[in-house]
């Protein structure tokens, strides 16, 4: 996963690769599902890397009921748990 998972621009491709990124960290993210916060960690996951929402932004939703630094957190852990799940980043994939 990129530091941006915002929906690509009108390039077909673009939108085919962005679609099956989503597709493969939403099955990693399932897998946590029994956890209690689950709904608000991939809420806090898809505000951040889908809709562009910033870390304070979303610390200030009801919802979320954390500190910055504990969306950050959310953000890391999830963020490094899918990574892992992924495997080694294909070199290929920089072109």
């Amino acid at each position: 996963l990129s530091d941006a998972v915002l929906p690509p621009g009108p390039d077909g491709h673009e939108q085919l690769e962005f679609a099956h990124k989503k597709e493969q960290a939403q099955e990693i993210l399932k897998s946590l599902s029994s956890s209690e916060t689950y709904q608000r960690d991939v809420g806090i996951f898809w505000f951040f890397y889908e809709q562009g929402y910033t870390a304070k932004e979303i610390s200030l939703l009801p919802s979320v009921a954390l500190t910055v630094k504990g969306v950050e957190a959310v953000l890391f852990r999830l963020t490094r748990y899918i990574r892992e799940r992924l495997g080694p980043k294909n070199p290929e994939e920089d072109e």
